[in-house]
C-alpha cells in the first residue's frame, strides 16, 4: 500500500479523459451547450487552415501500404519496399493528438480548476498522447448511420 498523498499523472489523465467523454452528464445543459458550441466553432476555424495532406484518402493509403510493405514486394524489388502506413500516417497521428488537446482546452477554458492541467497537456509523454487521442472528434465527418 502506497502512502502517497498525491495522485500520479496517469490517474489524472484517465480522470480528465473520463471527465471530457461524459461532460454532457456532468455540466448543466446551458454550460454544456455554450462550451460545446465554442469548441466546435474553434475546430472549424482550425480545420479551414489545416494541412491538405490530412484530406488524403486513408483507404487508398492502406491499399498502397499493403502492396509496398508486403513480403512479395520485398523479394521482388526491395528498393520499393517501405512502411507506407507508418511513414504517411504520422501527420494524421500528430494532428489527432494536437487537436484532442486543443478541443479539451477549448471546452474547459473558462474552468479555473483546469488551468493547471493545461500546462501538463503540453508536456505529455508518448503514452499519454496516445491515450488522449481517444477524445479526438472530427466534426467535419458525418457520423450519421443512414441504414
Amino acid at each position: 500500500m502506497s502512502l502517497d498523498a498525491h495522485e500520479t499523472y496517469d490517474d489524472i489523465v484517465e480522470q480528465k479523459i473520463f471527465k471530457f467523454k461524459y461532460r454532457q452528464n456532468a455540466d448543466s445543459l446551458d454550460t454544456y451547450n455554450r462550451r460545446q458550441t465554442r469548441m466546435i466553432e474553434r475546430f472549424y476555424e482550425r480545420a479551414r487552415t489545416r494541412d491538405p495532406l490530412l484530406e488524403q484518402d486513408l483507404n487508398e493509403l492502406f491499399t498502397v501500404d499493403a502492396r509496398d510493405s508486403s513480403m512479395a514486394q520485398f523479394f521482388n524489388d526491395s528498393s520499393k519496399f517501405r512502411n507506407v502506413a507508418g511513414e504517411e500516417t504520422r501527420p494524421f497521428r500528430e494532428y489527432m493528438v494536437n487537436e484532442s488537446k486543443q478541443q479539451y482546452k477549448d471546452y474547459y477554458e473558462s474552468e479555473d480548476e483546469e488551468q493547471e492541467f493545461f500546462e501538463y497537456l503540453d508536456n505529455f509523454s508518448n503514452r499519454d498522447k496516445i491515450r488522449f487521442m481517444e477524445i479526438f472528434e472530427d466534426f467535419s465527418q458525418d457520423k450519421q448511420d443512414y441504414k
